[in-house]
């Protein structure tokens, strides 16, 4: 199935001071622009690799399909890092955890 995919994705290395510190990718599907596998090597966290790999990513994606709708799916941990992003969370789970507050 990879395959099926390689020509509808687009792939990016962040680099810190020359050495490799991120990864990820984005894909189009039907009217959908999906990020994926954003990840940050772990001594480069905390030192804005992520957040300038995820604006060029973005700008990138605009730039291909402005008008397709930016969605993903994220590990727990790293949601109030894509809340700093500016990203909206929409899923059962989010709706169930603030009806009970």
């Amino acid at each position: 199935m990879k395959a099926l995919y390689e020509k509808e994705e687009t792939h990016f290395l962040a680099t810190y001071e020359g050495e490799p510190a991120g990864s990820g990718r984005f894909r189009f599907k039907g009217g959908l622009v999906k990020f994926e596998r954003v990840a940050t090597l772990k001594k480069f966290r905390g030192k804005g690799v992520a957040s300038a790999l995820m604006d060029l990513m973005e700008k990138r994606a605009k730039m291909k399909h402005s008008d397709y709708l930016p969605f993903m799916h994220a590990q727990v941990d790293a949601i109030p890092f894509y809340l700093k992003q500016g990203s909206i969370i929409r899923s059962w789970f989010s709706f169930l955890k603030q009806s009970t507050i």
